[in-house]
């Protein structure tokens, strides 16, 4: 019960600030085409709740403790955590001496991994399916700009005495007709939703990078389905 009462923190602070808004009913007959803008993210923005997360919140001060220890793990090195010139000055065989935080980034520096893109595609795929909107090239003039926002990230577990880590996601869609939004919506995927099967190790995670892709590519297209259900209904 402890655990759930911290994880249950850790997920309103997840969503502290978010704002959602119905499609304007007096712009659905206006937008036919949409821009789909490049991701916003950071690999920065990762939160990890291990098992070693987990208890030393437990045996502290309580959900607190939780929500500090998750997202203290993310700030490990976060200058080094930006970009390609951390994977570049490191070597595979300092994985192990590595943090789980800091070994996950380097694979995804290493192999490529770009979230905001697989966020990007996976709402693309989806959103073109229903119909609803042409999508358009960015260089193309379009009816509306929708831009996508990965708030945070990352890998959780769903009990203190678990072995395996699921992701994690909140992203935030925005659509804008000109400078006026007509649509928002922050979707989040907990370990707890119930298409996240991705719970691995973290030693997997952290040295297996196409395990690694297929988790987050996985977890983005819960995601991706339930802001492009929203926008479409």
């Amino acid at each position: 019960m402890l655990f759930l009462r911290i994880f249950a923190v850790l997920i309103l602070v997840v969503l502290s600030g978010c704002s959602n808004q119905k499609f304007k009913p007096e712009y659905q007959s206006q937008i036919h085409t949409i821009k789909i803008l490049p991701v916003v993210w950071s690999t920065k923005d990762i939160n990890y709740m291990g098992r070693e997360q987990a208890w030393g919140a437990a045996l502290g001060a309580g959900a607190g403790v939780a929500a500090g220890a998750a997202f203290k793990a993310s700030g490990v090195g976060t200058a080094a955590l930006s970009g390609a010139g951390f994977a570049a000055g490191m070597k595979a065989g300092d994985l192990a001496s590595m943090s789980t935080v800091e070994a996950i980034v380097y694979s995804m520096n290493s192999a490529n991994i770009d979230l905001g893109e697989i966020v990007r595609k996976n709402f693309a795929d989806k959103l073109a399916t229903t119909g609803r909107f042409k999508i358009v090239s960015e260089q193309e003039a379009a009816d509306a700009e929708l831009q996508l926002t990965v708030n945070n990230w990352g890998f959780a577990l769903t009990q203190g005495f678990s072995s395996v880590v699921y992701p994690t996601i909140s992203v935030t869609g925005s659509l804008k007709r000109v400078d006026e939004r007509v649509w928002q919506k922050t979707e989040y995927i907990t370990p707890f939703n119930s298409g996240n099967t991705y719970g691995y190790t973290p030693l997997r995670y952290r040295t297996e990078p196409e395990l690694l892709r297929t988790a987050l590519d996985g977890v983005s297209q819960i995601v991706d389905e339930q802001l492009v259900k929203h926008l479409v209904r």
